[in-house]
């Protein structure tokens, strides 16, 4: 009897490992290009990239990664949103804003870009982990790299009612969503999140955001799985819309 307590003891502990055991990758990305010399806000960002896994361990096809890009020395970055992939240990793979599937919003504004500007763009490349086990990635260090500028073009004119128009994706949300915002005048901003049964589970002032086109990034880590209703007010003019939480 005590024989196979002890046996089955080990087996639960193996199991237990089993379950937690981490993969380590190393994602580097080594080649940016930006389709074309302008971009035009409000469509899709026409990247391209190479990245290289470098660690011991494989990408699974359970894995993505997630595209981020911004202008070098801005403050906030665009999520694009998860390319689920699989890249075996030293394997290179090309990625571009036509993979990205999931969700599938790669249009955006630009924030704190002045119209007709240039600006240096970068890509980031991060692994996500949409499985049971873990997945580490062993240095962040190389997993950015910034390309040839790109002149902005601002095509969006701020046509809603108010002083704003807001939307916010990527949506479902995974831990950071991010709120679009064109303001038609400068104004303090406040966004509330509620629960199906309205309660509120996140109630922040973001602060005083000036005129034109502004991305604010809001830290939705703590949410379960499940619908949310989004209240963002402008100095008393408010918008509301909805977004789901997808872990």
């Amino acid at each position: 009897m005590k024989k196979l307590f002890t046996l089955t003891l080990i087996a639960i502990v193996a199991l237990s490992f089993s379950v937690v055991a981490q993969r380590h990758v190393d994602i580097a990305v080594t080649s940016v290009t930006l389709q074309g010399s302008t971009f035009s806000t409000g469509n899709n960002f026409p990247f391209k990239c190479t990245f290289k896994n470098n660690g011991p361990d494989s990408l699974r096809a359970t894995d993505s990664v997630e595209i981020i890009v911004g202008a070098q020395g801005d403050t906030v970055w665009a999520y694009l949103g998860l390319v689920p992939i699989a890249v075996a240990s030293g394997a290179s793979i090309n990625v571009s804003d036509t993979d990205v599937t999931s969700p599938a919003i790669v249009k955006h504004t630009w924030h704190g870009f002045k119209a007709d500007s240039t600006k240096t763009f970068c890509v980031e490349v991060i692994p996500y982990n949409r499985s049971a086990s873990g997945l580490v990635d062993t240095s962040t260090a190389n997993n950015t790299l910034c390309s040839p500028t790109m002149k902005l073009l601002d095509v969006n004119n701020l046509t809603a009612s108010g002083n704003a128009s807001v939307s916010m994706y990527p949506n479902p949300v995974h831990s950071q969503g991010f709120f679009d915002v064109r303001l038609l005048q400068s104004g303090n901003v406040t966004i509330t999140i509620f629960d199906l049964t309205g309660r509120v589970v996140i109630n922040e002032n973001m602060g005083k955001y000036g005129s034109g086109n502004q991305i604010i990034q809001l830290n939705t880590s703590n949410l379960s799985n499940g619908m949310y209703i989004y209240q963002v007010n402008i100095d008393g003019d408010t918008k509301n819309g909805k977004f789901y939480i997808s872990k």
